[in-house]
């Protein structure tokens, strides 16, 4: 959201005054806003936009969007691909050029908001930081569960249900998986990523934000900055390499491997071999393991571990 500079009437004013209107300001604004977390100021200007397409033999759709909410449905015996967009703009010439793109190109159809050019025919991609102009558009996208997705996110939340396999690169906001048929691949900047029910392996690499996985049948691989792990429910080997946060595992019915630099450590209820290293501070409790434990070195916190059934070496 952006704040126009005003000088301050009264002279005398301190800092410490200052700040706090700066606060209660952004508190009204905040409370001010909608479920889909846009303010009535932030959108002056707006409209629908509606597109789709037939699926016949495609094999993938791709979602390449800007700045803006993107909510992504799969359908069983769906033949179309139908988009609905919430365009806005703080100008009408502006929202005027705003388009919503569905076509077919090759194999794949594409989704993508764009702006039209000085002609009818000529249209330029959505700026991925829009934001500071409050250009961007809020996209539903119902899709035939078999396909595969390939979505690119600018900035925003990403709600993904009932789909299949797919790879999503988004700069930042939160995402959210529940219920994909598929193999799993998410690359995030910044950002909670959240999944739930993959029948697939799932892969995560993310800058900052709290990473939550549960109820795969496949692996899991994660590659995180920092922010807190939480992984449970998981029927292949997991791997995390972390850089800083928390880390708590449980209930696998496989093995894990973890590579982290700082913060505690978790883990319980793992059906085989349990190794931890690169771990320079914070807490590790390990239980109910099936298999070895093994912590090649620590440079500080301790180790604490029980119910382990295999081998055990630790510092």
């Amino acid at each position: 959201m952006n704040h126009t500079d005003r000088k301050d009437p009264a002279a005398n004013v301190t800092a410490a005054a200052r700040a706090a209107l700066s606060v209660a300001t952004a508190v009204i604004a905040m409370a001010g806003c909608s479920a889909r977390g846009v303010t009535t100021g932030d959108c002056p200007f707006e409209a629908e936009r509606i597109a789709s397409v037939a699926v016949g033999d495609a094999r993938a759709v791709k979602i390449s969007a800007g700045p803006g909410q993107l909510e992504v449905h799969g359908r069983d015996g769906l033949t179309e691909v139908r988009v609905q967009g919430r365009a806005c703009a703080e100008v009408q010439v502006r929202l005027d050029r705003i388009q919503v793109v569905a076509e077919r190109r090759g194999d794949e159809i594409l989704i993508e908001p764009t702006l039209r050019g000085n002609s009818p025919a000529s249209r330029d991609s959505m700026p991925t930081k829009s934001w500071a102009n409050r250009v961007f558009v809020d996209l539903t996208v119902d899709v035939p569960r078999s396909l595969a997705l390939r979505v690119s996110h600018g900035a925003g939340a990403a709600e993904f249900q009932g789909v299949g396999s797919m790879e999503i690169s988004d700069g930042s906001g939160d995402i959210t998986i529940e219920d994909a048929s598929g193999d799993t691949k998410i690359s995030d900047g910044s950002g909670n990523v959240t999944v739930r029910g993959v029948r697939g392996n799932v892969v995560v690499k993310d800058g900052s934000g709290h990473v939550s996985v549960r109820d795969v049948t496949g692996g899991v691989e994660i590659e995180d900055g920092s922010g807190d792990i939480s992984i449970a429910q998981v029927s292949q080997d997991v791997r995390v390499s972390d850089g800083s946060g928390e880390i708590e595992i449980e209930n696998l019915d496989a093995g894990v491997s973890i590579s982290d630099a700082s913060g505690n450590i978790t883990i319980r209820g793992v059906g085989r071999d349990v190794e931890i290293e690169g771990d320079s501070s914070g807490e590790i409790s390990v239980s109910d393991v099936g298999g070895d434990l093994t912590v090649p070195r620590k440079c500080s916190g301790d180790v604490e571990h029980s119910g382990v059934e295999g081998r055990v070496s630790v510092p």
